[in-house]
């Protein structure tokens, strides 16, 4: 430690933390010392001291020796009284508001409750928006780097912190959350935009092709008796008849010849009926009913529009996502539409743990995202938002201690979240074991 005026001075972990309670002092003094700068500013210093005091406190030592701390305070002549949450203690002497030192909690939790207490930075509300390589089994919200290269000060969250559990879990209030369907693809509503030559295409798909069966099945019979008690050849006439300067030309078709064209016509109709009909819905969709549909290993885009909407003509009503997961792959160079690469698919299926391997579909934007996670999760949160798109953790429940765990973290337009539901408070903690 550097005094104002003094030279550096190797003190303890606690005796930083100790340092925070000092009124006046010349150490107070230089622990206050950001507190006039701007909050994000504030909060990237801290991030920064918390992640030296963090890598101190997990520097090796040797285990037959004591600890550097225990050996101070027995030099000292103070009870080796050992804290577990002792580097949070020691943090929180940058802060402005501290907490009192409580023996049975861990790291985490005391990282909760000082985060609570300087609501101002919001610290514990922006790491469950951020995705570890390695996410623990248990305090899964807890987080110091994210894969999507964002820095603390980059995530605007959207929670709000209410408190922690005894296992280190993590209570959200103000969250909204929507249930993943795992189940099958459901009947999704669309609204298309609205044209007069697809209704019209649509009104004969619909009703000219059963109306030319019933014809035919009226008129068929008929035409065979005559053919029966005529001759079954078929044959066809004209006449030209002209009066001054009008010609006309009648056609006259034998029973047989009519049965021919009838068949043959009906046959052409039924042929492009599917196409007429897929004609006919193939606006541009204005809106969908939302749904998250998740499946177990990796699907095409065209398979989620073949499943969902049934048809398309010229190109699926999915997308692959540009930049949503970590999977993602972005299509088109600077000034292109921006659009997932096609050849997503190909690369997921080349991956080696396939049994990890999941895709989401979000119908609300048309989007396909492909994830890995240990476990399928079944409830998205949105919890913050970042670079232009939300934040949506991806949890599993642990029914048992009424806990969500984080399997992953997939970024998605923001807009997503007006159709999920809002709830009430919920603890983000651990695995059921």
């Amino acid at each position: 430690m550097i005094g104002p005026n003094g030279p550096v001075t190797i003190i303890t972990l606690r005796e930083l933390a100790n340092f925070a309670f000092g009124h006046g002092s010349e150490e107070a003094a230089v622990i206050n010392a950001c507190g006039g700068m701007d909050p994000l500013y504030q909060l990237e210093h801290l991030t920064l001291l918390k992640a030296v005091i963090w890598h101190r406190g997990n520097s090796s030592q040797d285990p037959e020796k004591a600890p550097l701390q225990a050996l101070s305070r027995q030099s000292k002549g103070i009870d080796n009284l050992s804290y577990e949450a002792e580097k949070v203690y020691a943090l929180m002497a940058f802060f402005e508001h501290r907490i009192m030192p409580f023996p049975p909690e861990n790291d985490l939790q005391a990282l909760a409750r000082l985060s609570m207490i300087n609501d101002r930075y919001r610290i514990a509300e922006r790491m469950p928006s951020m995705l570890l390589n390695k996410i623990p089994s248990k305090s899964c919200w807890y987080a110091d780097d994210d894969q999507y290269k964002a820095q603390f000060w980059d995530i605007k969250p959207e929670i709000q912190v209410a408190g922690v559990t005894d296992t280190g879990a993590l209570v959200l209030d103000g969250c909204r959350a929507a249930s993943i369907r795992w189940k099958n693809f459901p009947e999704v509503g669309v609204r298309t935009t609205e044209s007069g030559f697809r209704q019209l295409v649509a009104k004969v798909a619909v009703f000219g092709i059963p109306g030319f069966y019933a014809f035919a099945v009226q008129w068929i019979p008929w035409l065979f008796s005559k053919v029966s008690r005529t001759s079954s050849n078929v044959s066809a006439s004209t006449s030209e008849s002209c009066q001054g300067g009008l010609c006309t030309v009648d056609v006259s078709l034998s029973p047989a010849a009519t049965i021919l064209a009838i068949v043959l016509f009906g046959w052409v109709h039924s042929f492009y009926g599917p196409f007429m009909i897929a004609y006919s819905i193939s606006g541009r969709i204005l809106f969908t009913q939302p749904f998250l549909i998740g499946v177990k290993g990796a699907i095409k885009v065209e398979e989620a529009s073949h499943y969902l909407y049934r048809a398309w003509i010229l190109r699926p009503r999915i997308i692959y996502t540009t930049s949503g997961s970590l999977l993602a792959q972005h299509a088109g160079r600077e000034g292109d539409i921006r659009e997932g690469k096609k050849s997503q698919y190909d690369a997921v299926k080349e991956l080696k743990n396939q049994d990890e391997l999941y895709t989401l579909v979000d119908t609300s934007t048309g989007t396909l995202y492909y994830f890995t996670a240990e476990r399928p999760p079944t409830v998205c949160l949105y919890t913050g938002r970042e670079g232009g798109l939300g934040r949506f953790v991806l949890c599993s429940e642990n029914c048992t201690a009424n806990e969500l765990h984080k399997e992953t973290v997939l970024r998605m337009p923001s807009q997503i979240h007006r159709s999920m539901r809002s709830c009430g408070w919920l603890a983000i903690g651990g695995v059921e074991e």
